[in-house]
């Protein structure tokens, strides 16, 4: 269901000073959106997509604004009654790659699906996009699966998650003995 006022939400995450220039998108971005689309040649977002994700209510997505131009987005898809959030997309300029913005991104992704109540964020990601990979390894998801044949090529891609949310943190409070099983982001107090 699209809604007009439906970015109260996404403009009620925190989104501290730290974060760049990152902002919820809004519909007079879809030009920059669809210019950063561009410059990737395949798995592209349509102009009706884009703006369906940022009308909707069920989508996170945020824009990098650097001087007046969007060089980075990320979209993060949640599902209702679901304590689990998957990113979407997650795109940098290539001229503005390597500058920690995708990490800014991502950590605004987390802490908004972490205040929509949800503990794991999912992503897949193309087997072969080593830099990717290396940034979510980075950040603390882990691969949990190949999947053959994902994209519109027939690339494979790896299945990536992680534990996020609010009981991610309970159970890092909690002495190491009684340590949640398999969480690699809890870093239990000791």
């Amino acid at each position: 269901m699209l809604h007009a006022d439906s970015l109260a939400f996404q403009t009620a995450v925190e989104i501290n000073h730290s974060d760049g220039g990152i902002r919820p998108a809004r519909l007079d971005d879809l030009p920059s959106l669809l210019e950063l689309e561009r410059r990737f040649p395949t798995d592209r977002l349509s102009r009706r997509s884009l703006r369906r994700l940022i009308l909707q209510t069920q989508t996170g997505l945020f824009v990098y604004e650097e001087n007046g131009v969007v060089i980075g987005d990320i979209v993060v898809l949640y599902r209702r009654n679901s304590t689990r959030a998957r990113l979407y997309s997650l795109i940098v300029h290539p001229a503005c790659q390597g500058r920690g913005i995708a990490t800014a991104l991502l950590s605004v992704a987390e802490r908004a699906a972490t205040q929509r109540g949800c503990d794991v964020l999912s992503l897949e990601v193309r087997a072969d996009n080593g830099a990717a990979l290396h940034l979510y390894q980075k950040m603390g998801y882990t691969v949990i699966a190949r999947v053959e044949n994902y994209y519109d090529d027939q690339s494979p891609a790896l299945r990536l998650e992680k534990e996020v949310g609010r009981s991610c943190a309970f159970f890092a409070s909690l002495p190491a003995a009684l340590e949640r099983p398999g969480c690699t982001s809890c870093t239990p107090v000791r």
